[in-house]
């Protein structure tokens, strides 16, 4: 055990260290008129609670962003960003520079690999590339092999602003960490036209609230659950058993769904484990009538664990087509033991607003509770 405490606890130092030797990495990149040639001085650290996110808003920058629970920040000056080191081993960081309009993001990925890929250098192998989305803008992101670490970097511009998010972590702990990274992506939300970048709404779209516990409850015996909502946002009745959670008419969030619903399994369905396939199966029919080009990128176990119940049930992820516009899903299938109904939770939204909107849905996700038929 003391073997395995000292290499996690050199791990971390690596990461660190890497850090350090890349403070500047995406200031190098900035135009030569807003370079700085010292480091500029670490604002006091602040750490989150543990099994609590903080919401971290620039002073200057105004853009938002959650710190993982746990994780100790270092804000530095408005150029260079913050830190966020966490103890589980890994490191994030977020840098702005002014938005380089002619410098499409690609091209400026490559000007980050010109000064750290290479022999000698923190980056010794690139090991794929592609574009993407980041709240709601175009991005463009990389994965890297260096020295006891692996590296993920995505850039995206605002309408002032570039940013770029890096995530350092072990090899070996890579794909268990970068689930940490996928939510700090989510909870981004780039500055106000005040601060210099899009109006992104922030107080409007539920986040905030969320991440703040200022949020309602929704307890439904009949329906058989329980579940935290921003304040904000209303629900809605659906048809038969369910109901509907989003963003009040005329805000950005109205178009993001988490929709809940009951159905009981076709007779003869035999015990939970295949009455959760077979709705799956009977979703995913159902989706691909709708839309013949309904992909689904992925499948896998979803494990309910609240209150000392456990449930194992399955969750899948579809992009599909609606009144000509792309949407997301992620859905949660979860039959109960005790009544034979079988619980649909899912979230969708706009492609284009998917994201944005994923940190709110897994949050409410994470409040969900399932309430005994006794009670």
């Amino acid at each position: 055990m003391a073997t395995n405490a000292y290499v996690f606890k050199e791990q971390v130092k690596a990461v660190f260290r890497l850090f350090c030797f890349m403070g500047f990495i995406f200031l190098i990149c900035a135009d030569k008129g807003t370079a700085q040639q010292t480091e500029p001085p670490v604002k006091a650290p602040a750490v989150s609670e543990q099994g609590k996110a903080m919401l971290f808003r620039h002073p200057k920058q105004g853009y938002l962003v959650a710190i993982p629970p746990g994780a100790i920040v270092e804000h530095r000056d408005e150029v260079s960003g913050i830190a966020m080191k966490s103890r589980k081993g890994y490191l994030i960081t977020l840098q702005t520079g002014g938005a380089k309009r002619g410098t499409p993001l690609p091209e400026l990925m490559t000007r980050l690999e010109h000064k750290y890929l290479g022999l000698g250098r923190p980056w010794s192998r690139k090991l794929g590339e592609q574009p993407s989305r980041l709240a709601g803008l175009e991005a463009f992101e990389a994965m890297y092999e260096g020295a006891g670490s692996m590296v993920r970097v995505v850039l995206t511009r605002g309408i002032k602003l570039d940013y770029a998010f890096i995530f350092i972590a072990p090899p070996q702990e890579f794909n268990k960490l970068v689930s940490d990274f996928n939510w700090v992506l989510q909870s981004f939300r780039p500055a106000s036209t005040g601060g210099g970048d899009q109006d992104s709404s922030q107080e409007e779209d539920g986040l905030v609230e969320m991440l703040n516990g200022k949020v309602r409850n929704l307890k439904d015996s009949g329906l058989g659950f329980a579940i935290d909502y921003p304040y904000s946002w209303v629900v809605e009745k659906g048809n038969g058993p369910a109901v509907i959670i989003s963003g009040r008419k005329g805000t950005p969030a109205y178009f993001a769904t988490i929709n809940i619903q009951n159905v009981s399994p076709t007779a003869g369905g035999g015990d939970i484990t295949q009455a959760t396939q077979h709705v799956v199966e009977d979703l995913k029919r159902q989706l691909q009538a709708a839309d013949l080009n309904a992909r689904f990128p992925g499948q896998g176990a979803y494990v309910y664990n609240n209150q000392g119940v456990t449930l194992h049930g399955l969750q899948f992820t579809v992009e599909y087509e609606s009144s000509g516009k792309l949407f997301k899903q992620w859905s949660v299938v979860l039959a109960r033991p005790d009544n034979g109904i079988v619980h649909i939770w899912s979230y969708a939204a706009p492609e284009d607003r998917y994201d944005r909107y994923g940190a709110i849905a897994g949050k409410m996700l994470g409040s969900w509770s399932i309430i005994p038929a006794n009670k």
